[in-house]
């Protein structure tokens, strides 16, 4: 925030207040959502233990003057607490209240001048089909107030075109919209995700994803081939942006890690090599400029994270002039240029940094080019395999290629590629179901695995889709998780996974009873008011927290079966950290004591308004003009004594010098 002031804070958010004191304030807004509160203590947690600050205090909103005195007191050092109430920035019951309302009444209107007069008419009212819409005319879908769609087929004439997209405007003032809903403007091979959804059906012309992986490689592997024209990139910026490729990875790098909160440089040889207990900084030159790329791993600490951002913004401006790009990457969502830095031979490892690689682990393996293509490290036992995809498997001499029977060729031929970089040892390629015991015994033994035939296959190409269920707020919300991954699980609530042709749910060991009773009901309404007429009888498969069947867990990429062992809930961590806050005692001291006042140089009060620093007298501390005030000065400017002024919170030492231009 730009101040310690109650004008920064609201009701619907949780804010941490780290003291200089070695006490961290948590304040938690009446309206912040549970995971704001959960997220926020996880993260004030960290400041203790890498500040060794001595307690984490709980401070509810409106409650701030029933705190226990020594606490009370402390916090009145940085805010005014009987100013508290009805002085925050926003009182609003919450700054995420979102409701999620199905329509399913679809109008579709058809915008043609194919017998020279340009008419609108309307053609049906859902469900549509892909085949309702023709490639030489125009069309607007009205969802009933919620959004309006224009489509613009490849054939359309020029007035279709420009008409289509007014006269979906003027459906807004005619129908009485609200002036805020969403008009999109779609052209025919280029509709996105929520577009394709209103339909029954869709596939898109020569795209073949695989259905059972939420990275969708299909599109990528369309429009990357492996010998991309990167001219074609900079003349067309469609292209760069639908193929979220600036060029092909081949410029120059340079990688650095953050040790101890400064740049360390990482060994050429371990380029493209992350541990997710750290924190990583690429920088790229290519033609058009510099791209400072700053890698998050998925269990680094709070202090690597803001060391990492502060480091990267430095290089920026030091080295950079300010020009560079910057991009933030976290573990899990590397975007295509990232991943083609290093020709689809990324590695994710478990863990803090290792200077060489480990001889020991279990690679899950994705994608099919340089462009999307990584490996993942996972446990080292049998459940871990999917049929979908290739693993690496290596214990010291063992070493393997595991090839699942829905992979394809150019996803093993990449992993081969990942297996010698990491090392000269002849490795052994296996395919499913032709494992010898050898094999088995390295991985562990035996054990089901994801290798449903189904999701083997190539076939709708409509990804899966992932929605958190939750009344954590007092009345349920359903909110859709884009690219999720295992991570977006949470044990404090309900999720959905549509896999369009079953209906998942997930249920969270923490969930509350109310979340699991209604949670089926919502799964049957989810499918009744779905504008693309799903069948009523879709299976509704019910699943408990740590007993997920390979069928579910086959979508989520990478599963980690220990990631939620030490979960906690809010209740249960504050619960936990306010049994071992010690017992606060404060004593009040004065700041720039009597002694300092009465010692240190005098000077005018007209010489200490400047406000340029270069203007000031020599050696005046810019944070604390007052004590250059010789003492009838100050008692005449400030209308008490010094050492009254000092006995005063700092939040009211500071309105006052604000007040007297000494601020």
């Amino acid at each position: 925030m730009p101040a310690i002031d109650w004008k920064y804070f609201n009701s619907g958010d949780v804010f941490i207040l780290d003291t200089d004191d070695e006490v961290i304030f948590i304040w938690i807004g009446r309206a912040a959502n549970y995971m704001e509160k959960l997220q926020a203590t996880k993260v004030a947690q960290q400041l203790k233990t890498e500040n060794n600050a001595l307690a984490l205090i709980f401070v509810e909103d409106g409650k701030e003057l029933n705190l226990p005195e020594a606490e009370k007191t402390l916090l009145g050092v940085y805010l005014d607490l009987r100013a508290s109430v009805g002085v925050k920035g926003n009182i609003g019951e919450s700054d995420e209240v979102v409701e999620h309302t199905h329509y399913n009444h679809l109008k579709l209107y058809q915008c043609s001048d194919e017998d020279g007069t340009y008419k609108v008419t309307e053609v049906k009212t859902g469900p549509l089909y892909q085949s309702d819409l023709n490639s030489k005319d125009s069309f607007i879908i009205d969802q009933n107030g919620r959004a309006i769609w224009v489509w613009v087929g490849k054939g359309a004439s020029k007035k279709e075109r420009i008409e289509a997209i007014r006269n979906a405007h003027g459906f807004v003032r005619k129908k009485k919209y609200d002036s805020g809903i969403p008009v999109t403007r779609v052209v025919e091979h280029g509709e996105p995700v929520e577009f394709k959804c209103m339909f029954h059906t869709w596939r898109d012309p020569d795209e073949i994803t695989k259905s059972y992986n939420q990275y969708s490689i299909g599109k990528i592997a369309h429009l990357t081939p492996s010998k991309l024209d990167m001219a074609s990139l900079h003349s067309c910026p469609q292209l760069a942006a639908n193929t979220r490729l600036v060029d092909n990875g081949a410029g120059s790098k340079t990688v650095w890690r953050i040790n101890n909160v400064e740049l360390e440089p990482v060994d050429k040889t371990m380029y493209g090599v992350f541990f997710s207990g750290d924190c990583y900084l690429i920088h790229y030159q290519y033609a058009a400029g510099d791209i400072l790329y700053y890698w998050l791993g998925s269990h680094r600490s709070i202090k690597e994270q803001t060391a990492l951002t502060i480091q990267t913004i430095m290089k920026d401006n030091n080295d950079l002039n300010g020009n560079g790009v910057q991009v933030r990457i976290v573990q899990g969502k590397e975007s295509p240029h990232f991943l083609s830095m290093f020709g689809g031979m990324a590695i994710m490892f478990k863990g803090d940094h290792q200077y060489k690689l480990p001889n020991t682990f279990l690679l899950q393996v994705t994608g099919n080019n340089e462009f999307n293509t990584k490996a993942v490290q996972v446990n080292m036992r049998g459940s871990c395999l999917n049929s979908n995809d290739v693993f690496i498997l290596k214990k010291e001499k063992a070493y393997f290629i595991w090839c699942g029977k829905g992979s394809t060729g150019d996803e093993r031929e990449m992993a081969k590629l990942i297996a010698k970089r990491i090392s000269k040892d002849d490795y052994n390629v296996i395919f499913e179901g032709q494992e010898k015991d050898e094999f088995w015994k390295t991985i562990g033994g035996k054990q089901d695995y994801a290798s449903n035939k189904k999701l083997a296959t190539l076939h709708d190409p409509m990804p899966a889709r992932l929605f958190q269920i939750s009344n954590a707020t007092g009345r349920f919300r359903v909110e859709e998780i884009m690219n999720f991954s295992q991570q977006d699980l949470i044990p404090e609530d309900v999720m959905l996974l549509d896999a369009r042709d079953t209906i998942f749910l997930w249920l969270g060991d923490k969930a509350n009873r109310d979340e699991v009773k209604q949670s089926t009901n919502l799964a049957i309404e989810y499918l009744k008011t779905d504008p693309s007429n799903r069948d009523l009888d879709t299976p509704i498969m019910v699943i408990k927290q740590g007993y997920e069947p390979t069928t579910f867990t086959g979508f989520f990429g990478p599963w980690d079966t220990d990631l939620w062992k030490e979960h906690q809930t809010y209740e249960e961590l504050r619960k936990q950290i306010e049994l071992e806050n010690p017992t606060l005692q404060v004593e009040v001291k004065l700041s720039n004591g009597v002694e300092d006042f009465a010692t240190c140089p005098k000077h005018t009060y007209e010489s200490l308004l400047a406000k340029d620093i270069d203007k000031l007298p020599a050696g005046v501390d810019p944070t604390h003009k007052e004590v250059y005030l010789n003492e009838q000065e100050f008692k005449k400017i400030f209308q008490m004594s010094y050492e009254s002024f000092t006995t005063l919170p700092k939040w009211r030492r500071d309105n006052i010098k604000k007040s007297v231009g000494l601020f």
